[in-house]
């Protein structure tokens, strides 16, 4: 079981600097209007998250909340900033102060060299870290830049955590560092599947790209006792791949147009979801985003959750559909990862859990 230094652990961390490398990276519901900021449309990540920050500011510590929404790729996009994540905060906290819910206001400010919001004396927001592309690239400097307003790091984004960027990995490296609440108890609960997880274990992998989800894939099959694939993967299979000659590994089929998976073909896989013993699903199997070609996924879900095993689900688009049929709550873990979730479980190093352990 990795043993991650915890934020409750940290000696003397009353009234320090706190760098909160988070998990924002919210649902957002564009403007219509140049003169409006996104709405977030799902909190969850933000309550996740909000234990750790909450610990800090009753330890009298100067937060300062740092991540990322969406990808704007190193420029800035006014409709991904993070001024919605300070919203939200402010409204958090008026709501823990104040039985009237009155928000506090907030306002820009200068932090350091960095843009951000101001929400309260001792909490502040950083604008969206990817408008800068030094965030991406790992740039040493950035990392410095952002050190230069901390004392402490401390990483509660799990979902990023397999990125070698420099809020992750950068910035720990320069701090006295540790993990927020929510990383981890990811780290507990999924070491402990990886460890000692009730067998049969059954993981489901569904979504697109092949070419970085077949190592994955490749790795699964060594650890789980059937790995079952399904979604837009099938149809970047071609003959000979090395997934077609993976014993472990049943292949979902396709609808005649490729949107969907068959139920037919996701039915064949009942016994083994009825009989497993621990369940992992990431990716659904059918273009959800279009009503007429849920019908595989909605089934495949209906399927997990009606199995006793431990079952745990992953990755925003397969939270998000679950909580649209109302059966997420029907898991044992809810992981704030997707690709950090399978590369964990597959054994694969994740440079943020690395970068807390050095």
């Amino acid at each position: 079981m990795i043993e991650l230094p915890r934020i409750d652990q940290a000696k003397d961390i009353s009234g320090k600097r706190v760098f909160v490398r988070g998990d924002i990276d919210a649902p957002l519901q564009f403007p219509i209007s140049n003169s409006q900021f996104s709405k977030i449309t799902d909190d969850t990540r933000l309550k996740d998250i909000w234990p750790t920050i909450e610990y800090l500011l009753k330890q009298n510590c100067q937060v300062v909340l740092a991540g990322h929404l969406g990808r704007p790729g190193g420029k800035v996009v006014p409709e991904l900033s993070g001024r919605p994540v300070a919203e939200w905060f402010s409204q958090k906290m008026s709501n823990e102060q104040s039985s009237m819910g009155n928000q506090l206001a907030i306002s820009d400010e200068k932090i350091g060299s960095f843009g951000g919001f101001r929400v309260s004396e001792d909490l502040a927001v950083l604008e969206n870290l990817r408008f800068d592309s030094r965030e991406e690239k790992n740039d040493e400097g950035f990392a410095r830049e952002l050190a230069s307003l901390a004392e402490v790091y401390v990483n509660e984004s799990f979902a990023e955590s397999h990125r070698e960027v420099a809020s992750i990995v950068g910035v720990a490296k320069l701090l006295p560092h540790y993990g927020g609440f929510r990383l981890a108890k990811e780290v507990e609960v999924l070491s402990g599947i990886l460890e000692n997880p009730r067998r049969p274990l059954v993981v489901v992998i569904g979504g697109a790209k092949l070419e970085t989800k077949l190592p994955v894939i490749s790795k699964m099959a060594e650890v789980a006792d059937f790995v079952i694939v399904g979604g837009k993967l099938l149809s970047e299979i071609i003959v000979g791949s090395p997934i077609m000659a993976m014993e472990k590994v049943k292949l979902l089929r396709q609808t005649e147009n490729g949107k969907d998976c068959t139920l037919e073909s996701i039915d064949r896989c009942q016994t083994l979801l009825q009989t497993a013993g621990t369940i992992v699903w990431n990716g659904p199997v059918g273009r959800i985003e279009d009503i007429n070609y849920q019908v595989g996924t909605k089934r495949l879900a209906e399927l997990i959750v009606g199995s006793k095993s431990y079952k745990v689900i992953g990755g925003g688009d397969t939270v998000g559909f679950g909580d649209k049929l109302g059966l997420t709550d029907k898991f044992d873990w809810v992981s704030s990862g997707g690709g950090s979730m399978l590369r964990f479980l597959a054994g694969e190093e994740l440079p943020g859990i690395t970068a807390l352990l050095t």
